[in-house]
């Protein structure tokens, strides 16, 4: 939790949270601290909604040694345990319950291993070190695999051995595959075709409990626990759709707080407050997503995207030819090729019409033994634009490559 000082009051940001009184170490709740900030004043209380409409404690639907446990006693054959690297408790239950097994687990990955190793280190993660294996005990019949999994490319790893192009591992029928990490609706027809590959292959499968809730996020009763501790002045719901801050600010409202005292804004919108008192504000920055391209971190620019609009939606049309340097004489081409626009083998009149228009125009711009590559290109894309349009009402990307040898 953030505590930002002003001679206001604080400004509170809690970040996700859930509370639970058995949690311990680095995953405690000073409870007695952030009461403490409350009795010193709190200005204004940003608190996450994402589970604001999930009734009771999050706690304790997110403990999972039990369930990982039975699992464990159950299958004495290879288990294979899919996790997500950021759910460090998730991890640290899947350590618990290989404790005094006689098992070893194997961290797949360098991303995993150095997670793993840096939640060690800092007091994250606790386990004794021979309880880890290496890469001779993948084969194991009692061995315990992490496979390290994440939003951006979902079942990336599991759907990698599953097809066999794993570098290390084999799947058995005899594996059983364990899906510790949460459920996400955009994923599931994905998750559900590689359950029924895995099926189809004689492996087990299994998957965390409905009731279970791995997601470390405040539900109803955390959350009015947090207002209770704190006593805003000004409650400010953050964090998810805007149906969850709504039902955020309810639990707000139904706890007393003045409904003009609670700030529901959406991205970009600016809260003023002067002098500890809340100023009605239009104001807005303006905020947008940024596309990422591959790994560069630079936006991509609104002309690239552009560009990427007209190409999954008309395709593009790539016309290429050689000239002679010597005598300016058309060796090669046109040539023709097309993707995303249309089928060439059905749609040979339409092609050959391309390589008459394009030669055509490479022919009337070659004049005294000098080629005007610019205008050649120019050309082609306004004539073959035109002419493709009123024969298909399409407009694809049109790219003419001319060169001289």
């Amino acid at each position: 939790m953030y505590v930002i000082n002003t001679k206001d009051g604080a400004i509170c940001y809690t970040g996700d949270f859930i509370i639970d009184s058995k949690m311990t170490g680095h995953y405690d709740m000073d409870l007695g601290r952030i009461a403490y900030v409350g009795k010193l004043g709190v200005l204004c209380l940003l608190s996450e909604s994402l589970f604001s409409e999930h009734i009771g404690h999050t706690s304790p639907t997110h403990r999972l040694e039990d369930f990982f446990k039975d699992i464990v006693n159950k299958y004495s054959s290879r288990l294979m345990f899919l996790v997500l690297p950021t759910h460090l408790y998730t991890i640290q239950d899947i350590f618990n319950s290989a404790l005094n097994k006689h098992r070893k687990i194997v961290l797949m990955g360098k991303k995993l291993q150095n997670v793993v190793a840096f939640g060690k280190k800092e007091g994250y993660l606790n386990f004794p070190d021979e309880l880890l294996g290496d890469l001779s005990n993948i084969e194991d019949d009692d061995a315990i695999l992490l496979m390290c999994e994440d939003k951006e490319n979902p079942y990336a790893a599991i759907s990698k051995v599953l097809n066999g192009y794993d570098r290390y591992i084999k799947l058995k029928p005899s594996d059983t595959v364990i899906f510790a990490e949460p459920r996400y609706d955009s994923n599931e027809k994905l998750l559900v075709k590689i359950e029924n590959e895995l099926a189809m292959f004689g492996c087990n499968i299994v998957s965390i409990p409905k009731e279970k809730n791995i997601l470390h996020h405040a539900s109803s009763e955390d959350l009015m626990l947090m207002l209770k501790l704190t006593n805003p002045k000004y409650y400010m719901p953050v964090k998810g759709e805007y149906r969850y801050l709504v039902g955020n600010a309810n639990l707000a409202s139904s706890l007393g707080m003045p409904k003009e005292n609670i700030i529901l804004k959406q991205n970009g919108d600016v809260v003023l407050i002067e002098n500890g008192k809340l100023i009605d504000s239009t104001d807005h920055i303006k905020v947008n997503d940024i596309l990422i391209d591959g790994k560069s971190s630079d936006d991509v620019g609104e002309l690239v995207i552009k560009d990427r609009e007209m190409l999954s939606e008309n395709g593009i049309v790539l016309i290429s030819a050689t000239l002679s340097k010597k005598d300016k004489t058309l060796l090669v081409g046109p040539e023709v090729t097309t993707r995303g626009f249309i089928y060439v083998r059905d749609s040979k009149e339409i092609i050959n019409e391309i390589k008459h228009i394009s030669s055509d125009i490479i022919t009337r711009n070659i004049i005294d033994n000098f080629v005007d590559f610019n205008k050649i290109k120019t050309e082609i894309r306004t004539e073959l634009s035109k002419f493709l349009y009123e024969e298909t009402e399409c407009k694809p990307m049109i790219i003419a490559v001319v060169q001289e040898v």
